[in-house]
């Protein structure tokens, strides 16, 4: 099963993202129930090693403190050959000390996980339907008084589905606390 860490939106966060994310023909919008920060991609991971993941996973949240995540703008990225839409948030230690973390802990049950990205946290809006069409980029939106308080890391699963992906919870790990909570 595919698997990865993730950050979830509260619907009031989800919903000021969306709405600062112009309509831009071309673009496939990501469902709300969607919307995430991913902390890091794990990857295929054997059904056997689900509960030795979360067992790792529960100490190495459990070792960072909650913090906020800032989000400044809505950009479309990557920059070089934009594909998508994000809602960007602005570098943070505390961010990349998790991802670490996470990676850290993970490493073991998911051999093929994806290389670490620290720098650029970020929500995936919307998407280029077609990577061959041109899409008319829209300017950057600045954000005002948009953050996410992190207080807690997903194991999510990732399937693919008829209209989209589909990502199931399967445990959730509180920052700065010892206890994990299964879905």
């Amino acid at each position: 099963m595919r698997l990865f860490v993730a950050l979830p939106l509260p619907d009031r966060l989800a919903s000021q993202l969306q709405a600062a994310a112009a309509a831009v023909p071309g673009l496939r919008e990501t469902r709300r129930e969607n919307l995430h920060v991913t902390v890091h991609f794990l990857g295929p991971v054997a059904p056997e090693l689900v509960a030795p993941l979360e067992a790792a996973l529960a100490p190495a949240c459990a070792g960072a403190e909650p913090f906020d995540l800032a989000f400044d703008a809505v950009v479309p990225a990557p920059p070089r050959r934009p594909r998508m839409l994000w809602a960007r948030a602005a570098p943070s230690s505390h961010y990349a000390a998790l991802v670490h973390a996470v990676a850290e802990a993970a490493a073991v049950a998911a051999p093929a996980a994806a290389e670490l990205r620290t720098s650029s946290p970020h929500v995936t809006l919307a998407r280029a339907r077609d990577r061959r069409a041109r899409v008319r980029w829209p300017d950057p939106v600045v954000l005002a008084s948009a953050a996410l308080h992190v207080g807690e890391c997903v194991l999510m699963r990732s399937d693919p589905a008829a209209g989209g992906t589909r990502y199931t919870p399967l445990a959730t790990f509180a920052l700065g606390d010892q206890t994990a909570r299964r879905r």
